[in-house]
């Protein structure tokens, strides 16, 4: 189960076994970095798996197996006010410099959530973190920086 608010920018996840992702997140545009096995495809995985009940899920997934399908990369541009999580963005954005440079617009009325490695994303790094595991099985957010008026 999963809630988005999109005037907050927060999303709550919960996986059965009490596992909790509550991530505050920086609008236009959250990169999450980190190393393998952190809960970005996870979080991922969870959503999608609640998707298939939702006639309109307020959340909609993108990763590798989107590579190539353009069709489907598409939704970004008719969609507005909606989270878009794009796992592994090195592998889907890499050839894809349009896309790459649509979510690197300000101006826009979707809001995204980015697992990436290696993408150069033209943001200050008040836009940059990791997720991390608190000791109640709670997964938050940590920025690299919170400079003010730095965004």
């Amino acid at each position: 189960m999963y809630d988005f608010n999109p005037d907050s920018g927060r999303l709550f996840a919960k996986r059965a076994d009490g596992l909790t992702f509550d991530l505050d997140l920086r609008k236009p545009l959250t990169i999450i970095q980190g190393d393998s096995a952190t809960g970005k495809t996870l979080l991922c995985n969870l959503i999608e798996e609640d998707n298939v009940s939702q006639d309109e899920p307020a959340v909609q997934v993108l990763n590798y197996k989107d590579r190539g399908r353009r069709n489907r990369l598409d939704i970004i541009y008719d969609t507005t006010v909606k989270l878009f999580i794009i796992d592994n963005a090195d592998v889907l954005l890499i050839d894809n410099t349009e896309l790459l440079d649509y979510i690197n617009r300000i101006d826009h009325l979707n809001q995204f959530l980015v697992f990436s490695r290696c993408i150069k994303f033209r943001r200050t790094p008040n836009y940059f973190g990791t997720l991390e595991m608190d000791g109640s099985n709670v997964i938050r957010i940590k920025y690299v920086t919170n400079v003010a008026g730095w965004f």
